[in-house]
């Protein structure tokens, strides 16, 4: 199997039943040996305080009290603007020069993947080793190109962003799009 092929493998995985990902994916290294381990195991789909995206990990924003607030401003009804902590957030950050670009790092840094020159998927760096989360879906310890290929091919590494950090970059992204905080207690 060629890694294009291995990487839209994992790309149909991503598209099946998420309890069905883990052994899906230990099924593929019988076919093609790879490095993919898992890291935690997300129990369901289902809107829980578990749930968190690709970025949110990336970044270290899972279960700050201000993102939440911030993504339950997002009231279906209400909404006129898609403020969560996605690609566009990820190139608010890039174009804010909060997120800081580099050539490589081995340990404690970001990785962001691109398809046609737009963020599509986020990692930490550690170890040499790329720990994301794919989608809503689980985290995973992987080495850097064996990701599904819908996350793109173009890799770009930044410095770590220290929670503080990102969360402010989050909530000057929010108010940008409409945020004003009128909901935090």
């Amino acid at each position: 199997m060629e890694e294009g092929d291995f990487r839209q493998t994992l790309t149909d995985i991503t598209q099946q039943d998420l309890a069905d990902h883990e052994c899906l994916i230990r099924e593929l290294g019988e076919s093609h040996p790879h490095t993919i381990v898992l890291r935690k195991a997300l129990p369901s789909l289902e809107r829980s305080p578990e749930q968190y995206t690709c970025y949110m990990h990336a970044f270290d924003m899972i279960g700050d009290p201000t993102v939440q607030e911030i993504m339950r401003w997002l009231n279906p009804r209400t909404i006129k603007h898609d403020v969560k902590p996605d690609g566009k957030f990820t190139c608010h950050l890039i174009e804010h020069n909060i997120l800081s670009s580099i050539d490589y790092c081995d340990d404690g840094g970001v990785i962001i993947y691109f398809l046609a020159a737009i963020p599509r998927h986020a990692g930490r760096m550690n170890a040499g080793r790329v720990i994301s989360k794919w989608g809503l879906g689980h985290l995973w310890e992987h080495s850097i190109y064996e990701v599904p290929s819908i996350f793109g091919d173009e890799t770009r590494f930044f410095k770590d962003l220290t929670r503080q950090e990102a969360v402010s970059g989050f909530k000057a992204y929010a108010k940008r799009l409409g945020w004003h905080g009128k909901t935090l207690g």
